[in-house]
């Protein structure tokens, strides 16, 4: 059972594998067994889909109201940014801001980290 490569530490495996014999008895057993499995009819998956979406509407308002507040803020905070390379570089000589080079990239690229 042992790789004839003469690779110490490495197992052939290949005689544990199954044949389609052995295969095809387990996919008929799992297929037997959820055949046997009751399913969901029309109306309980449809009572399903109401308890999620019309029980917590407090919720998705509620979701919906930060996910607002949050990207207005996001908005507010990024707006006062310089997006041209000339004021990002006015803006590092008034402070003598000595750019790193992923700052360098965000300003001429337009890449942000």
């Amino acid at each position: 059972m042992i790789d004839a490569s003469g690779t110490p530490g490495r197992v052939d495996l290949r005689a544990l594998a199954p044949d389609d014999a052995q295969r095809d008895r387990v996919v008929g057993a799992v297929l037997d067994r959820l055949a046997g499995r009751p399913q969901l009819g029309p109306e309980r998956s449809a009572a399903l889909l109401e308890s999620v979406i019309f029980v917590r509407p407090a919720w998705v308002a509620t979701a919906a109201a930060a996910i607002i507040i949050l990207s207005a803020a996001v908005v507010l905070l990024t707006r006062d940014t310089p997006s041209s390379p000339e004021s990002v570089i006015a803006s590092w000589a008034e402070r003598q801001h000595v750019p790193t080079n992923g700052e360098l990239i965000s300003a001429f690229l337009g890449y942000t980290p």
